[in-house]
């Protein structure tokens, strides 16, 4: 009697078989997410680390490629993003998700308010203090309102504070709003739960410790954490220490990821008027020019040195987006701007039946200047502005604007002149300096 015993190469082609139909049907039907704690629990785990690990000697050149999940396997992150994405790109995320780099600690938590009509009409909500996510409403269009992404500019907090105790939306409808028009009862008009059986409406404060402690982050720069290998990347963000941005910045884009759009409220360093950065959408930059601004200026939110801004989330989910700067971090009109911003998002994102945004025809708004980012200057060791260059400064061709030790003297290289927008008050190295903007 003949015995074929079979081959070490044999059995490692049968085992590897039973791993990937293994990993494939469980990742299939067994993904289990628990969002409210965040950690994103993935039971084919161990299975996916073994077949994609495996280094035994005895693979042959014939083994069957390993099966990626056909959906996407966080909450976060849209199908068609991870559809988009090459199969190194996938290989790589997974990589990190079966180590565990999806869980999160939660040491800073906060409560998070569900608000019916009912409820709203009675409570009061304390926005900033403990309470760092409201939703209100019911209704079917999803939108997302962010604000202290930036610990130091709390403009848009309070704005949310004072919309949430008036229970109603201001009636400000230019880019010179000041707080005397806040402070008037009769400035404020619409009761906000008229919203509520259309939109659901999330107020959500981005980063809750470095607003009570009044400075920009704690650990990084939160606004340069939404990329999809940063937010993967726990390993680094433990070795650097930014942990807690980190976390924050994953329960960020999974709110962007579910809304159908998305407004982000800043301020900044220079004294100047409201100013929008819709994503490269067209629906973003449609909304941003019915906003109370005097500036709209495209592309520039993609235009930043590392990337990864909460409007480059929302771009690779289909989302769109606009980030309002409204003005200097101190300036006393500056909450008023914000609450004007916010109020005029949210009706026009009470749509009409064609599905146009619903302007209101008592709305008389100063259409604002549009114009276009064209590039981007960093700070280097040794920078100096050779002159102070307000806001939206308009700069000839090859006129000196400021100099560094690697470059010497930078003249403005934008063919025809460009203006300067977010000229910095407060260089920090690495940091974007300016940007050139050209008119459209």
């Amino acid at each position: 009697t003949l015995k074929v015993m079979p081959t070490i190469h044999t059995i490692s082609a049968i085992v590897l078989l039973y791993v990937v139909a293994a990993a494939d049907f469980v990742a299939s039907f067994q993904i289990t997410t628990t969002r409210s704690s965040y950690n994103i629990q993935l039971r084919w785990a161990s299975a996916v680390n073994e077949a994609m690990h495996s280094s035994s000697e005895e693979e042959t050149d014939d083994a069957k490629p390993i099966q990626l999940p056909a959906f996407s396997p966080v909450s976060w992150l849209r199908q068609e993003a991870w559809a988009s994405m090459s199969r190194h790109e996938k290989e790589t995320f997974l990589e990190h998700i079966t180590s565990g780099n999806f869980q999160s600690d939660r040491q800073d938590v906060h409560e998070r308010y569900y608000a019916t009509p009912a409820r709203f009409s009675q409570d009061d909500i304390d926005f900033g203090n403990g309470v760092d996510r409201v939703v209100l409403g019911r209704g079917p269009r999803r939108v997302l309102i962010l604000s202290g992404i930036h610990g130091n500019e709390p403009c848009g907090v309070e704005a949310v504070k004072m919309i949430l105790q008036k229970r109603k939306l201001f009636s400000g409808n230019n880019a010179n709003v000041t707080s005397e028009e806040l402070s008037k009862e009769e400035n404020w008009i619409d009761k906000l739960e008229m919203l509520f059986d259309s939109l659901t409406i999330e107020f959500m404060l981005g980063n809750p410790a470095a607003l009570r402690q009044n400075r920009r982050f704690i650990q990084r720069n939160l606004n340069r954490l939404f990329d999809i290998n940063t937010l993967c990347d726990s390993d680094l963000a433990d070795q650097e220490g930014y942990r807690y941005e980190l976390h924050r910045a994953r329960l960020i884009t999974e709110s962007i990821r579910h809304a159908d759009f998305v407004l982000d409220i800043h301020s900044c360093s220079s004294d100047v008027g409201s100013f929008a950065l819709p994503s490269s959408l067209d629906l973003s930059e449609l909304l941003a020019e019915h906003l109370p601004v005097k500036y709209v200026i495209e592309s520039l939110v993609h235009a930043c040195l590392d990337g990864g801004t909460t409007l480059d989330a929302a771009l690779w989910n289909d989302v769109p987006g606009v980030c309002v700067e409204c003005g200097q971090h101190t300036h006393k009109d500056v909450v008023s701007r914000a609450a004007a911003v916010i109020s005029s998002f949210l009706r026009l994102q009470v749509l009409q039946e064609d599905g146009a945004f619903a302007t209101p025809s008592s709305q008389s708004l100063v259409k604002p200047i549009t114009m276009v980012c064209t590039n981007v200057e960093r700070v280097s060791t040794g920078f100096q502005w050779l002159k102070k260059f307000p806001e939206f400064h308009f700069v000839a061709e090859e006129e000196p604007v400021f100099r560094d030790a690697e470059r010497g003297v930078v003249k403005c290289p934008v063919e025809g002149g460009a203006f300067i927008v977010m000229p910095t008050a407060q260089p920090v190295m690495g940091e974007e300096a300016l940007f050139w903007a050209s008119a459209k």
